[in-house]
């Protein structure tokens, strides 16, 4: 026998759902199946896009955002501490 969700409220907003696993379980795969979709239709985009690129025009776009990605990430302090240089 399946168990009623509840609902929990504060002040009479809605704050929390307790649901069962089964229902969890259900939600977190349709997460994943969304996520999983919404990357294919991007990836699919993006190749259609660069099917029109020449190769080393591509690769000289790659180094210049990594580039511009990683002098903005050096210029701003990391917040958990953490330092991270990427290897080549």
């Amino acid at each position: 026998m399946e168990r009623p969700s509840t609902l929990v409220e504060k002040f009479g907003e809605p704050t929390a759902a307790i649901i069962s696993i089964d229902e969890l379980r259900f939600l977190l795969e349709a997460k994943r199946r969304q996520a999983t979709a919404s990357l294919k239709e991007l990836i699919a985009d993006v190749r259609a896009r660069n099917r029109q690129l020449d190769p080393d025009e591509l690769e000289s776009l790659i180094e210049a955002a990594m580039a511009e990605f990683y002098n903005l990430r050096s210029r701003r302090p990391d917040p958990l501490g953490l330092s991270w240089t990427p290897t080549y």
